[in-house]
């Protein structure tokens, strides 16, 4: 049986994989709402299915309500980003970015332009070879502090980072964080993202890890997650958006 799994788990990315590669002509075909459903989310049904029936994983249930009154607000849905109902996209240049943001970020060039907005817990990225066109987007969520070899007020935990240059933000994000309809907070789980969407189930795991779950965001950018465990219990430390490339 625990050969079997794997086998289940090796195929599933393997599949999983190719059917985002073809996602966006399936889709085309589609005859109504219900038809509207891709072949990865039916894959990762059945994957996920599978592993219950055999013990894998378990129901893990309705996720946990998370209050939207808090500010600000980033949505993500499907393929787009909204920081306070302002869109934000991917490849616009950074000065778009830091005008839509409003708060003044710390900005510096370390081979490529980074900025991060330390009262948001976000940072944003260039390219190397574009130093003007934004390229990645990262929320720190939950401090991380698992390396013991490096000083806590390095983290983003709320206390001043040492030294100035650091280029983590000093706070975790405090407004409301929302993906694909599902509310994220300092306390969410990452079987909490997978039940409360069809669509955050293209978020898939290692074969034996799942500290690090990724998937697509829209046909031109990929969605990472770090979690705190291994397993589908892990709580959210940091969710990064970027180029495909």
């Amino acid at each position: 049986m625990k050969y079997l799994i794997q086998y289940i788990l090796f195929f599933g990315i393997f599949f999983q994989n190719l059917f985002v590669f073809g996602e966006a002509r399936v889709e085309q075909f589609a005859a109504n709402d219900n038809d509207q459903r891709s072949l990865i989310d039916r894959w990762n049904e059945l994957r996920v299915k599978a592993m219950q029936e055999a013990g894998v994983i378990k129901d893990w249930g309705n996720p946990r309500k998370v209050g939207k009154g808090a500010r600000p607000q980033i949505i993500l849905s499907k393929n787009e980003i909204h920081f306070d109902g302002k869109k934000l996209v991917l490849g616009e240049p950074i000065e778009s970015w830091k005008e839509k943001i409003l708060a003044k970020p710390r900005c510096f060039d370390n081979g490529m332009t980074l900025c991060v907005w330390d009262e948001y817990g976000l940072e944003v990225g260039t390219g190397y070879k574009n130093l003007n066109k934004v390229q990645f987007m990262n929320i720190y969520i939950n401090a991380d502090h698992s390396n013991e070899n490096v000083g806590k007020a390095d983290y983003p935990d709320g206390r001043p980072a040492k030294p100035l240059e650091d280029n983590m933000p000093y706070r975790t994000f405090s407004g409301y964080l929302e993906l694909n309809g599902v509310g994220i907070d300092a306390k969410t789980e990452f079987r909490e993202v997978q039940a409360g969407s069809v669509a955050n189930r293209t978020l898939h795991c290692g074969l034996l890890d799942c500290s690090h779950p990724s998937g697509p965001f829209g046909e031109h950018a990929n969605i990472s997650l770090t979690l705190d465990g291994r397993n589908e219990r892990g709580r959210l430390l940091e969710l990064g958006i970027d180029v495909a490339n």
